[in-house]
């Protein structure tokens, strides 16, 4: 499995999960972080999550994955600056997150996917 789709707005995760398969990419979708950390041990090669979701944030879902697998995370926020503690204690433990600001054009979203997959060392960054 290639990507992990995760938002609590239905329509953001399977919109996003058709651009990435029409681009080459197998995403799963899940409408929930309790759901996607469930499915977990499927291995993930990405992992892009809204910030703000339901009991679980995209935060506490990417640190907890962290720590059962290897995998790039992508977060995703309408409003950067609501998140930036969390993203700042985030960033100190793991640099292979970016945070990237909603809504998210395909073709910026396909080119950090490119570099969020790719193998060479990956440094988070803080895109507005």
């Amino acid at each position: 499995m290639d990507i992990f789709v995760v938002d609590d707005e239905r329509i953001i995760a399977e919109t996003l999960a058709i651009i990435l398969r029409n681009h080459g990419y197998s995403a799963e979708t899940f409408f929930s972080a309790e759901h996607a950390l469930a499915s977990i041990g499927k291995s993930p090669r990405l992992l892009l999550t809204d910030f703000r979701m339901g009991r679980m944030s995209g935060i506490d879902l990417a640190m907890e994955a962290h720590s059962r697998i290897d995998c790039s995370v992508i977060l995703f926020s309408s409003d950067l600056q609501e998140c930036d503690r969390e993203w700042q204690m985030l960033q100190k433990r793991d640099s292979r997150c970016t945070l990237l600001r909603k809504p998210l054009h395909p073709a910026r979203l396909l080119q950090q996917v490119r570099l969020s997959l790719s193998t060479e060392p990956r440094l988070g960054l803080h895109v507005s």
